[in-house]
């Protein structure tokens, strides 16, 4: 009974990806939405001088795929502050990856690309590297996330390769 659960599960999995290709593509797991933390939860809050809509926020930023053979993930999830003219706090050390089945985790980093703590905006590059392993052959593959925070309402352009 098993081995014919399996064989369908596996036999509508293969169909389902030649079919359906779309339906699973990597912008199906592409996700994310600013979320404004509760005052008092970092050591110090935003310098409030008139800018408005200001607060601290942190953006969950998560990129995977999963497939009947196995899946990857990646989530980088900055915090930052501002006080609606400029960014005065940034915390970008929430980032982890993870992997299952033939996929593996090769380790991740991020860095920033533009702004600073005190400008209009802030922007990081996280990237996570990958393995694929089936029958003795590994490929490799890295997978980036491109973030732009800034100072007002929590207001975040993302994008993902």
């Amino acid at each position: 009974m098993r081995v014919r659960l399996l064989a369908a599960t596996v036999i509508f999995a293969a169909l389902f990806l030649l079919v359906a290709p779309s339906l699973a593509s990597a912008s199906d797991f592409a996700k994310g939405e600013p979320v404004l933390l509760p005052k008092g939860r970092l050591g110090e809050p935003p310098i409030d001088d008139g800018g408005g809509y200001g607060g601290c926020w942190y953006f969950p930023a998560s990129y995977g795929e999963s497939h009947w053979y196995g899946s990857w993930n990646q989530v980088f999830r900055p915090i930052w502050c501002g006080n609606g003219y400029a960014i005065t706090y940034v915390d970008p050390s929430y980032h982890y990856q993870s992997a299952s089945g033939l996929y593996g985790t090769e380790g991740i980093n991020h860095f920033r690309t533009a702004g600073c703590v005190g400008c209009a905006t802030i922007s990081y590059h996280a990237l996570a590297n990958f393995s694929f392993n089936s029958g003795g052959w590994t490929s490799h593959m890295t997978r980036d996330i491109w973030i732009t925070l800034y100072p007002s309402s929590g207001a975040v352009v993302w994008s993902h390769d």
